[in-house]
């Protein structure tokens, strides 16, 4: 890729950052600091879907007033 760079050693005691996170022992009390989660492209356009659909919407608003409608269900 043409990056230039060079690994340097340095000591624990030079280095305190890395020294600190190497001593971390494991605490069932540490916070998470940070969660993900994926989520397929597929299932985004599903939900768009929905809200295109004239047949959709007006069963979604009709479930979402009075459950059931007909032989449908809203869970």
């Amino acid at each position: 890729m043409g990056l230039r760079y060079k690994i340097l050693y340095k000591k624990g005691v030079d280095n305190q950052v890395a020294d600190a996170l190497s001593r971390v022992t494991n605490n069932p009390y540490q916070t998470l600091a940070a969660v993900s989660a994926l989520q397929p492209v597929w299932l985004q356009e599903l939900v768009d879907a929905y809200h295109s659909d004239p047949f959709a919407v007006k069963l979604l608003s009709t479930l979402a007033i009075n459950n059931p409608a007909g032989h449908y269900t809203l869970q």
